[in-house]
């Protein structure tokens, strides 16, 4: 799923390194805070779409992660799909919410979410959606 959605964009040859989920409640636990690999060109915040996105939690998480970014990286916003829509199959209405509030959410911090049922990929949409992402990087700060 994601290799398949990164690939497109990043080449074939690409290397993915997953790092330990961060609790809800511990992203400003420098414990939570592992070193990101020197030479890495994306890094990515990887979250839940049935999450509610909050500043406090989400937004600092994804603040710090882009701050700590290698030089050159780009630092990007996902939201998994797939457990949303196995809860909740083909409701249109509900998705759209989810995908709105998590847009909302993205939109303050000066970037754009890049949506993906991870199980099942758009292989068009979510690269392209990833590399409007890329254009437009999360930045590291307070939140």
């Amino acid at each position: 799923g994601l290799r398949a959605v990164l690939a497109p964009v990043l080449g074939d040859g690409l290397q993915i390194q997953v790092e330990p989920t961060v609790a809800f409640g511990t992203e400003d636990d420098p414990e939570a805070r592992l070193p990101l690999p020197a030479g890495s060109t994306l890094v990515m915040a990887l979250f839940d779409l049935a999450a509610t996105p909050e500043a406090e939690n989400q937004g600092r998480f994804v603040q710090q992660l882009a701050a700590r970014a290698p030089a050159g990286a780009s630092a990007v916003l996902m939201v998994d799909e797939t457990a949303f829509r196995q809860r909740f199959g083909g409701d249109s209405t509900r998705l759209a919410q989810r995908r709105e509030a998590w847009r909302s959410f993205a939109e303050t911090l000066g970037t754009l979410p890049v949506f993906a049922d991870l199980a099942a990929p758009d292989l068009v949409a979510a690269p392209q959606a990833l590399q409007r992402a890329m254009a437009s990087p999360l930045r590291g700060g307070s939140p």
